[in-house]
């Protein structure tokens, strides 16, 4: 399947002869990658290698090198905020497990109180003297 994928992203390049062909391919890569953790594993794990300069960037005003630079610039600083992040995920957790922990501390130190007794029921008593007066 390594192939297949590569291949098809290939054809994800701009081609002035069949202007819709990138646009299949990256249909194409969301409906494989849908649902696939191995197929988004071998993507999230592609690294940039260069930036060709082709007359299609020439002719669209792209200075390749330029390209390039902005694209490792973005990448440095996307290692960084992916650091960041997860030591923001780490501190989360943290927190959440702390916040559990106090709540099961509360129930646990709570002072057992058992149920009232039953109310009475009110008994009527017959008057002294007897039941003929």
């Amino acid at each position: 399947s390594d192939g297949c994928l590569f291949v098809i992203m290939s054809q994800t390049h701009i081609d002035l002869n069949n202007p819709l062909m990138r646009e299949y391919a990256v249909v194409c890569l969301r409906t494989l990658s849908q649902g696939n953790p191995s197929i988004q594993d071998q993507i999230r794990r592609l690294q940039m290698v260069e930036v060709s300069n082709t007359t299609e960037l020439a002719q669209m005003g792209v200075d390749a090198a330029k390209l390039e630079s902005l694209m490792l610039e973005r990448k440095a600083n996307n290692n960084t905020n992916t650091t960041s992040n997860n030591d923001i995920k780490q501190q989360n957790e943290q927190q959440k497990h702390q916040q559990e922990n106090q709540q099961n501390d509360k129930v646990s130190q709570a002072p057992v109180v058992s149920e009232p007794p039953p109310p009475q029921k009110d008994k009527k008593t017959a008057p002294e003297g007897g039941a003929g007066t």
